[in-house]
């Protein structure tokens, strides 16, 4: 089970708060942490079809009053881009 997941349902269902740019963060490390297990997938030619990935995910944030766009993307450097 991931780490930040269970974090990140605890965000969702308001269980928990957190700041915009450690939710930004927490979505970027439950990508981070899913990384090896999609890079394998895709050398395996398998396609992959994700509903929310890193640009959405920077959008979201950056659509936030105070988020920069530029920061949003930080994190997301060097994970497997969408196609």
């Amino acid at each position: 089970t991931l780490i930040s997941g269970h974090i990140i349902d605890e965000y969702l269902r308001k269980k928990i708060e957190l700041s915009d740019q450690a939710a930004h963060l927490l979505f970027s490390a439950n990508r981070w942490e899913r990384e090896p297990t999609l890079t394998k997938l895709i050398e395996q030619g398998i396609t992959l079809i994700c509903d929310r990935y890193s640009f959405s995910g920077v959008a979201f944030s950056a659509a936030k009053e105070g988020m920069d766009i530029s920061w949003c993307f930080q994190p997301e450097k060097g994970l497997p881009k969408p196609d």
